[in-house]
C-alpha cells in the first residue's frame, strides 16, 4: 500500500463477497486492496440480522477460501440433528472479524475503512465525521451489488398514511402467530390480530406452549427468538423422508 492511499483494488463492502474476493487476492496475487464498508466491523448484513437467523447451508460452505467457518461437525441435538452445523449471525460476524484482523490486515496490503460510505468516482465519506476523501485505485469492485437488505434497517418502499388500521394475516400455527405478535407489539397502528381457532395438529401441537386468548387479548410470548419453544416430537411427524 503506497503512502498516498493508492491501491490496485477498491472493494466496496466487507460482507461475504468482498471478503472472499480480497482473500483470494491476498493468497494468489501481490495486489493491494482498500476495503470500504458502512458497518463498524466486517460481515455485511450479518451485522443487522435478527438473533434467530442462521445460515441456510452448512457453515463449511460459507466464508473465505483460506479459513474454515465452524468445525465441520454434525449437530447431535435440535432440529438440525444429523446435519452439518449452521452458523449463527454472531458466529459469522466473529468469523469475518477474525479473517480481517488475523489474516487480511497483517499482510500489509489491505487497508480497511469501516463506517465509511462509497459515494462514487473514488470518493469515500466517513459516516462519523462527514469528511470526504478521494481514493486512487486501478479498479473498483462493488461487492454490494447483490446486497441483502434487512427490514429492521431498511426504509419501506411505500408510504403508510396516518390513521390507517392494519390487521396482519397470520392464520396458521403458533409459530406464525408468535412471530406476528413480536412485530405488532412495536406498531401502535395494529390494535387487532387474526387468531386461528381451528383445532388442528399444526395449530395445537407444533409449539410446547399454546398462545391462548384471555378476555379478548393474547399475551406476547417472551421466550428467546420469536418467543415459542418448538415441540420436536411433533415436528418429526412432518419430516419428509424421500
Amino acid at each position: 500500500m503506497s503512502e498516498n492511499g493508492a491501491s490496485d483494488y477498491l472493494v466496496v463492502g466487507a460482507g461475504a463477497m468482498g471478503m472472499a474476493f480480497t482473500d483470494v487476492l491476498m493468497n494468489e496475487t501481490e495486489a493491494t486492496v482498500t476495503i470500504v464498508d458502512r458497518h463498524g466491523r466486517p460481515g455485511g448484513h450479518w451485522n443487522d440480522s435478527y438473533p434467530f437467523v442462521r445460515l441456510h447451508q452448512p457453515s463449511s460452505f460459507y466464508g473465505v477460501n483460506s479459513r474454515a467457518l465452524g468445525t465441520n461437525q454434525k449437530d447431535s441435538v435440535g432440529l438440525n440433528a444429523g446435519l452439518y452445523e449452521l452458523a449463527s449471525g454472531s458466529e459469522v460476524v466473529t468469523y469475518f472479524d477474525q479473517v480481517m484482523n488475523q489474516q487480511l490486515l497483517p499482510t500489509g496490503r489491505v487497508k480497511y475503512l469501516p463506517m465509511c460510505e462509497y459515494i462514487g468516482n473514488g470518493t469515500v465519506k466517513n459516516l462519523v465525521s462527514g469528511v470526504e476523501t478521494h481514493l486512487e485505485a486501478k479498479k473498483t469492485v462493488d461487492a454490494t451489488y447483490m446486497n441483502v437488505t434487512v427490514p429492521s434497517v431498511t426504509t419501506p418502499s411505500y408510504k403508510v398514511s396516518e390513521g390507517i388500521t392494519c390487521i396482519p394475516h397470520c392464520w396458521s400455527s403458533d409459530i406464525l402467530l408468535s412471530a406476528t405478535l413480536q412485530l405488532v407489539s412495536c406498531i401502535p397502528s395494529i390494535p387487532y390480530i387474526e387468531y386461528c381457532t381451528l383445532e388442528t395438529p399444526l395449530r395445537t401441537s407444533v409449539c410446547q406452549d399454546r398462545i391462548k386468548v384471555v378476555d379478548g387479548y393474547v399475551e406476547i410470548p417472551d421466550r428467546p427468538g420469536i418467543g415459542v419453544q418448538l415441540n420436536e416430537e411433533t415436528l418429526k411427524s412432518y419430516f419428509y423422508n424421500p
